[in-house]
This record gives C-alpha cells, structure tokens and sequence, in this order.
C-alpha cells in the first residue's frame, strides 16, 4: 500500500474509527497500572521494611510514582545524568554503571531535555515501550494464531506474575519492545528493520545478542523453497551481534578493558559466574534458601513449558524463549523471576491453552493475585524480585 494510498484509507469514514485492538489494550494498560499503583502505594505504607530498604529509593515528592524504583533503578537514572565514569583508577562502585547498557539511559536523557525531569522520562518511556510492545505483540499472534488468541495473549501480558516490572525503571519493557519488532518485521521480510531492531536490543540488554538465532532461523526459513543466491541482506542480520561489539568497544574506551560490564558482574552484589544452566537448577532446588528454589523452580517450569509447547508455537517463538531463559541461566539463578517477564512465548501459550472462558478465568484468578504479591514484595526491596 502507498503512502497516498493508507492516507486516503485513514481518512475515509470507516478509516477514522481507533483501532479496536488498541482500544482494548489501552484499557488494559489503564486497569492494571491503577490497581498496581493502588497496590504498590499501600504496600510502602503498611510493609514493614526489608533488610535491602537502602534500596528503595524516592525521587519524587509522590508516593504513586516512587513506587517504580528499586535495586537497579537508581543505576539508569544515575547514568542518564552523568554518563558513565571513565578513567584509568574507576573505584569499585562507580564501576558497577558498566554492568547496565546505555539504550534506555540515552533515551531517558533525551527525553528529560524535553520534559525537564530524568525520572519522569524514565516512567514515560517505560510505560510507552510497554504499551507498543502489546500493540506489536497483538500483531505478531494475529498474523498467526489469530483474534481471539491475539487478545488472550495481551490479557497475559498484563495479568503475568512479573508484568508490573514493564511500568518500573527497568529496562524490560524497553527490551520487550525491541525483540517484539525484530520478529515482527523479520517475519515480513524486512531484513535491515528488524536487524537494526535486533542491535538497539542489544544495546539494551546483552541478551538481544542473540536474537540473530531466531532472525537467522526466519531468514533460512523465508529462503528455503529458493534456488537463488544469497542477497546483500543477510549481512544485516549479524547486526545484533554488532550492537554488544559496540558496547564493548566503549567499555574498552572508558575503563581500558572491553569486558568491563562482564568482570563487574562476577563480585558482590551479583557474584556472576558462567556455568551449566542444569547445574545451576538442581543447586537451586537442593538449596536450603526458598528465594532460591523459587527461581529454579521457574525456570524449571518456563522451560518444560516452552519444551511442550513447541510444535504449538513454532520454532522461532520457541527458541526466542528457550534463550531467554538459558543464557540468562548460564549465569546463576540471580533475578530469574523478574528475567521471565519478557519470555514473552509463555503469555502466547497460555493464549492458546485457555480457548475455554472458564479456563482463562481460573488462568486469570491464580495470576492476578501473584502479581499483586510480588509487585508488594519488589516495590519493598525483597529480595524475591531483585
């Protein structure tokens, strides 16, 4: 369709009407931002503090808003106004800025020379990525499993125990966003979109890395009934990977070394250390400490998951959540709770398990009131949700 061509449709009288997909995910953002805000404020007020409430941080003079910022809030905020430390003798803790990548800071920064507030344009940018990224999820199990899963995908994604986490000072809505749109354009065979999407990943988290599997995997599959030579465009492809190079490379810049965000990573308080994904579950399971078996228990569960749900999803959503949760993994159990809020394959298959109403209802009813306990807990500085 031409430009002239989605003008004249967009003005039309049957054009102009708010697209009923938007509509209901707007009311979905709207309902659950305020009962979690309701939540999140009383929680502060009646919770007794935790041992970690050093952690708990209030930039405004507003309770409904202080409550998004916790543990590594202050660490995107604080790089957004000063940038990152460079220098030959960093001392430890300014340091631990490089274990962050810059994305969501650069467009806190940005967006706070407009609005005048760095916190402010963090809550907004947050919050618009969340609401984007259900439109372009909504799209991407539309194109595939149509209406009535597309929908139910979005009522999951919002109803999700760790969903809360996509309104915080946090990078998942961010990074959810920018996966979403890699798949989404890749499946429609815009090859240089969807890589450029997969590098601004990248530069968000080190996990949009490896989001060239599944673009790999998309561009095969789009090729694979073809007997013509590869095209200039599959170079694009390794642009996620150039994205964390580039990263690197400005580590290498500020501190001398390219493996900055890695080494800050292996002492306290994340004591990260690169190791079998399977040991790392059974050392969680045999553990004495319930944090930790939570977390393996998790991810234990959102593999056998993905792993049974398969076929149902296809491979490129499959593999996208199987890495999700294994790379992750390779590193500790450390914050697998909060990793799982942008698995997002695991809202599609409870999409597509729940075509019974009565079955999504009860879906709904056990994860409504998870929510509401870990968002209490994570806004509080427990130790569950770091």
């Amino acid at each position: 369709m031409s430009p002239a061509e989605w003008y004249n449709r967009r003005m039309s009288p049957g054009g102009r009407r708010f697209p009923p997909e938007l509509k209901y995910i707007l009311l979905l953002f709207v309902v659950t931002r305020l009962v979690l805000t309701i939540v999140g404020v009383t929680a502060r007020q009646v919770m007794p503090p935790s041992a970690d409430r050093a952690l708990v941080y209030n930039y405004t003079p507003h309770n409904w808003l202080n409550i998004w910022t916790v543990y590594d809030s202050k660490w995107y905020l604080e790089i957004a106004q000063q940038g990152y430390p460079h220098g030959p003798n960093i001392p430890e803790e300014p340091l631990h800025a490089f274990a962050f990548f810059p994305l969501y800071p650069l467009l806190t920064k940005i967006l706070s020379s407009i609005i005048g507030n760095f916190y402010l344009a963090a809550i907004l940018i947050a919050n618009a990525a969340l609401i984007t990224s259900a439109w372009f999820l909504y799209k991407l199990v539309y194109t595939q499993f149509g209406e009535p899963a597309a929908k139910r995908t979005i009522l999951f994604l919002f109803l999700f125990p760790t969903s809360f986490i996509f309104s915080a000072v946090y990078t998942e809505s961010l990074f959810l966003l920018l996966t979403l749109m890699t798949l989404y354009f890749a499946r429609r065979g815009h090859w240089v979109i969807a890589s450029t999407c997969g590098l601004l990943a990248s530069l968000t988290r080190s996990l949009g890395m490896f989001l060239v599997v599944p673009l790999a995997y998309e561009y095969w599959r789009s090729r694979k009934n073809e007997s013509r030579p590869l095209r200039w465009n599959v170079l694009t492809l390794f642009l996620p990977i150039l994205g964390f190079l580039l990263y690197a490379a400005g580590n290498r810049l500020a501190t001398g070394s390219w493996l900055t965000f890695i080494q800050v990573q292996t002492v306290v308080p994340w004591n990260r250390t690169l190791g079998n994904p399977i040991w790392f579950i059974v050392q969680g399971l045999a553990s004495h400490s319930a944090v930790l078996k939570t977390w393996a228990v998790v991810a234990t569960v959102s593999l056998a998951a993905l792993l049974a749900g398969w076929r149902r999803l296809g491979t490129t959503l499959a593999i996208t959540g199987a890495l999700f949760i294994i790379v992750p993994l390779a590193t500790g159990l450390l914050s697998m709770l909060r990793f799982t809020a942008v698995v997002f394959p695991l809202f599609i298959l409870l999409g597509l398990m729940t075509k019974n109403k009565l079955v999504a209802m009860a879906v709904a009813i056990i994860l409504i009131p998870a929510q509401i306990v870990l968002m209490s807990l994570w806004t509080n500085a427990y130790y569950v949700m770091i």
